[in-house]
């Protein structure tokens, strides 16, 4: 873990998280300690928590298995949870 500023940066594979898939735009599924899909986008400055995949990291956005908070646009990539 990094320590940049207000950024907390973590390797993935010292996140504990899984990489399932790489969407378009920068956007990530990956699977959490608990077994849930959670999405994350590209976002190298975010001031927080940051997963870096390939040098890059990403800012959680939600949780894949909460089908009321999230948009039209991932229900379409994700119709298991429509």
């Amino acid at each position: 873990m990094v320590v940049r500023g207000s950024q907390i940066r973590e390797d993935l594979d010292a996140s504990g998280y899984e990489l399932l898939e790489s969407l378009a735009d920068g956007e990530v599924v990956l699977l959490d300690m608990d077994g849930k899909e959670e999405l994350w986008v590209e976002n190298d400055d975010y001031a927080g928590y940051v997963v870096v995949i390939d040098g890059v990291g990403h800012e959680f956005v939600c949780t894949l298995s909460a089908p009321h908070i999230f948009s039209e646009r991932y229900s379409q990539l994700r119709p298991a949870y429509a």
